[in-house]
């Protein structure tokens, strides 16, 4: 090969790496714009407080609500954000409610404090497939199976 054919070959590879390189970013960066998309911490979660529960659902957009379900009753307590961070494996919800209350009969019966930040550790159990949030609490929040 002479050396105008080396030149012109190491032009098209540095063409085609640029061409990589720019899939590839764009690639990461449309992942980046759902970071808890992948987390495989979406969806509904339970915790039992007596005959009341509170269900914490986390959509795929970062938000979540969190609903008390006390018989036929529910009742809207809070929505904010979430995001996961796979490093320390815990899941920071803003805007989170604590219960302040170990057992509640009706949604009327539960107190909650103010809304603020909430950093839980994640808990899984890969061969039954159960993910656990603030298992450090006494009530912690337990997926749903569906």
């Amino acid at each position: 090969m002479d050396r105008e054919g080396a030149r012109m070959w190491l032009s098209t590879l540095i063409g085609r790496l640029r061409a990589w390189l720019g899939l590839a970013v764009i690639s990461v960066a449309s992942v980046a714009c759902i970071p808890n998309a992948s987390s495989g911490l979406i969806g509904e979660y339970v915790a039992a407080y007596g005959s009341a529960r509170v269900l914490l659902v986390l959509q795929v957009d970062g938000r979540f609500t969190q609903t008390i379900e006390a018989g036929s009753a529910r009742e809207a307590v809070s929505t904010g954000t979430w995001t996961y961070s796979a490093p320390d494996r815990r899941v920071t919800l803003t805007n989170l409610r604590i219960i302040a209350s170990k057992d509640c009969g009706a949604t009327s019966e539960c107190k909650f404090g103010e809304p603020g930040i909430a950093s839980l550790p994640v808990e899984r159990e890969f061969g039954i497939g159960a993910v656990r949030l603030g298992v450090e609490f006494d009530h912690p929040y337990v997926r749903r199976a569906g």
